[in-house]
């Protein structure tokens, strides 16, 4: 890995967030998910006039992702919603092969 990644990587880690255009060099990616595979995705609109989605961000908690907005943007000067992203699995058929 290069500097640049581990540079990226220890950013993601102290901030428990990172943006969804992020981009790390080879091997960042499973490097983060060692320690990011259970944060979850949070979209930021602007639902002033027709909604408008502004950002997507990975992050640790709600309140993590919260304060990640809150920094990245001036949230106080529009009118705006924050959605998780919940995906969920059910199984639909099991089988034996024989």
């Amino acid at each position: 890995m290069n500097a640049d990644t581990l540079r990226t990587i220890e950013r993601i880690k102290n901030n428990r967030y990172w943006r969804q255009g992020e981009t790390l060099g080879e091997g960042g990616w499973g490097k983060v998910y060692s320690f990011a595979a259970n944060w979850n995705k949070y979209n930021l609109y602007n639902v002033d006039d027709d909604p408008e989605l502004i950002e997507t961000i990975t992050a640790e908690s709600d309140v993590i992702a919260l304060k990640a907005f809150a920094n990245l943007y001036h949230l106080h000067n529009f009118q705006y919603e924050i959605y998780c992203n919940v995906t969920s699995s059910q199984l639909v058929k099991q089988g034996l092969s024989i």
